[in-house]
């Protein structure tokens, strides 16, 4: 493959260091390593942890299709649309996203770059917690027996949360699991996700049929997909619908964007960014599948009527945080000795599907950082113990890991809305033909559709969507809006103004003292002439 093949038709920074230009020089060596690289990116605890307890909390008493279809709509409206806006940036700059909106959009924009990056380091840091959980699963999984009822299955979930120590020591681990994988960059990602996503998807489709032949859960299928239209006009649906598909697909987070950066111009961006998140979704599908039918068969034949176990659905766990972990062991029990060790298999491959998007949250202040000259092997330490010390919090008060998950799901689509701006201010049609239709080869062509949407549906979706965030959290609230709470309005405020604040202060520090730079240079030049 030529060099002209590998690089953006941009200038390169006379800044870089050589180490990093050597860094950018590497590819996915295989079409399937990309791939699976891409998917693992995603796919992991955000499907199976989170989606399920997102679809009960806004399922209704006849069912939950209404959900997904709203869920689905903002997937090809949303999702889809950002996502592809990311993979073209960073194929075409070759760069993070910090230095990608400085080269698309000039130095002034050097803090919509950083926006993505706080915003992935802010849910990695409660997102490794609930990594470390899973794994804590596998070895209760190996070394004791399943629990029989939901009574026993939350003992071992309590036991995890009042033990203080042990949830600080799994967050280490799961840190330092994905840290020690992305040592060598692009080369060790893709070999960690060749291994990890292929076992990964063959147990949940294993657990995903087994599910199926249980009794009774056709009737959790059903619930499923019968709609209860009723809930269509609640302004949460419609959030949660949002954040959810911004949050597992990962859209506007930036990490496409920076996987994007290690893809040559025939990688299909078209391709992928349509495809995996098609992928991606239907594997949310799956896991709430799986565990819908398994809450239904064990509930009805326990003589609990099909409204009580809806209601159960919404309501079980400490702010449903804890859907999964407390039904999949007892759907493993019910498979008799196979249950134990796909108990393993399952938690275990839950565990690595959550470092493989740990790995790719890591990774993208880790590139930021070797963008900035700081080299990889002091700025991974760097960001480790940056991500160590933010979720420690969460992982010794659950009370703070549902508060930032509550904040920073959201900004993941205010992220997501930033992203939008790029082509729009580059313009759009512009955008469409020089970064993605004439710079890829071997790829579909983007529509003119797409121009549309991103033009003019996407700015106003992100308006109604942040406005009815506003009215939803104020009306949700037991609580004054303006007093701090776990899911409060005023904490959201806060957090993202304080970020914004300190963004653009560094924005403008960087600017000043580049000026002052040259300012300096020129006088010396002055002075030896």
């Amino acid at each position: 493959m030529s060099d002209g093949e590998n690089r953006p038709l941009l200038r390169s920074d006379s800044s870089t260091s050589s180490n990093y230009q050597n860094e950018s020089s590497l590819t996915f060596s295989s079409k399937w390593g990309l791939v699976l690289s891409c998917l693992g990116c995603v796919i992991g605890t955000g499907n199976i942890w989170r989606f399920p307890r997102i679809v009960a909390n806004n399922s209704g008493d006849k069912g939950g299709l209404h959900f997904l279809l709203v869920w689905l709509l903002f997937l090809g409206l949303w999702s889809i649309p950002v996502i592809l806006i990311e993979y073209s940036v960073g194929q075409y700059t070759r760069r993070a996203p910090v230095k990608s909106f400085r080269a698309l959009r000039g130095p002034w924009s050097l803090w919509c770059g950083g926006w993505m990056v706080i915003v992935v380091s802010c849910i990695a840091s409660y997102y490794a917690v609930v990594v470390g959980w899973c794994f804590y699963y596998v070895f209760h999984s190996i070394s004791y027996q399943l629990p029989e009822s939901l009574a026993a299955s939350h003992a071992i979930l309590d036991h995890l949360q009042d033990c203080k120590w042990l949830p600080v020591l799994l967050l280490f681990l799961s840190l330092l699991f994905a840290g020690v994988s992305i040592t060598r960059s692009v080369s060790s990602i893709e070999r960690v996700n060749i291994v990890i996503m292929p076992l990964l998807l063959l147990v949940l489709v294993v657990s995903f049929y087994w599910s199926l032949t249980l009794k009774y859960a056709s009737f959790g299928i059903t619930y499923l997909f019968t709609p209860d239209w009723a809930e269509l006009g609640t302004l949460r649906l419609w959030v949660d619908a949002a954040s959810q598909n911004a949050w597992d697909t990962g859209a506007g987070s930036g990490l496409f964007l920076t996987y994007a950066t290690y893809m040559s111009r025939r990688n299909s961006v078209v391709k992928l960014g349509i495809l995996l998140p098609l992928c991606n979704n239907l594997v949310s599908l799956v896991s709430a599948l799986t565990l819908y039918s398994t809450v239904f068969s064990t509930k009805m034949r326990e003589g609990v009527n099909k409204t009580e176990i809806a209601r159960l659905l919404r309501e079980d766990g400490y702010a449903n945080t804890g859907l999964t972990f407390l039904w999949m062991p007892v759907l493993y029990e019910h498979l008799g000795t196979s249950g134990r060790v796909l108990s393993s298999l399952f938690f275990l491959c839950l565990s690595l599907g959550g470092i493989t998007s740990l790995l790719a949250m890591i990774e993208l202040p880790v590139r930021t950082l070797q963008e900035m000259q700081v080299p990889r092997k002091y700025g991974l330490p760097v960001v480790l113990t940056l991500l160590f010390c933010c979720g420690l919090p969460s992982a010794l008060h659950l009370d703070f890991l549902v508060s930032q998950d509550f904040v920073w799901a959201f900004g993941q689509v205010l992220a997501g809305a930033v992203t939008i701006s790029l082509p729009i201010l580059y313009g759009v049609s512009k955008f469409r033909e020089d970064l993605v239709n004439q710079f890829g080869l071997d790829d579909w062509r983007l529509p003119r559709i797409w121009d549309f949407i991103v033009k003019f549906l996407d700015p106003v979706i992100a308006v109604a969507l942040l406005a009815s965030f506003v009215v939803y959290t104020v009306e949700y609230e037991k609580s004054d809006w303006y007093k701090f709470g776990r899911e409060s309005l005023m904490l959201c405020f806060v957090e993202w103004l304080g970020v914004l604040l300190l963004l653009l202060l560094a924005n403008c520090f960087w600017i000043f003292r580049r000026r002052s730079r040259r300012r300096i240079r020129r006088i010396s030049s002055i002075r030896d002439s």
